[in-house]
């Protein structure tokens, strides 16, 4: 018996979502299914037809487990794939607002403090500070 690639099973997945999701506007997705709908067309830089899932779960599952994740993709979308930096700061705001101590809110916040500024100001943040090669004669005295 063949098996079958599970490459080819989830690019079958997601067609089927996709086709419904266009059939019938999303209205059956589950919340993970509009998330990974979502992802799909976010990783496809399917940017502007990537809002719409993300904005339905953050309206259709206020309780939903990838609500927090929707609300943050979308910030981290509009600053960095449309250059929306209003948009993305509303996003951003919405997770420390809402989930104040949730482990992506620090993340929000450096986004907002850093929106619109460009990769080459942030090198100094990621070079690694030079070795000192000098050397101290260790006398014994502490």
């Amino acid at each position: 018996m063949r098996k079958i690639n599970p490459v080819v099973i989830g690019g079958a997945f997601i067609a089927i979502i996709l086709v419904v999701w266009f059939m019938f506007g999303g209205e059956n997705l589950s919340e993970k299914e509009l998330f990974d709908l979502a992802q799909v067309l976010y990783g496809e830089e399917k940017f502007d037809e990537a809002i719409e899932p993300y904005k339905k779960i953050i309206s259709d599952f206020p309780d939903g487990e990838n609500r927090i994740k929707a609300i943050f993709m979308l910030g981290f979308m509009y600053a960095n794939s449309l250059q929306d930096y209003t948009q993305a700061e509303v996003y951003y705001n919405m997770v420390l607002q809402e989930y104040p101590d949730h482990e992506l809110t620090p993340s929000a916040r450096f986004e907002i403090d850093n929106l619109g500024k460009d990769i080459s100001e942030f090198e100094s943040l990621f070079q690694v500070p030079p070795q000192d090669t000098t050397t101290k004669k260790d006398d014994g005295k502490n």
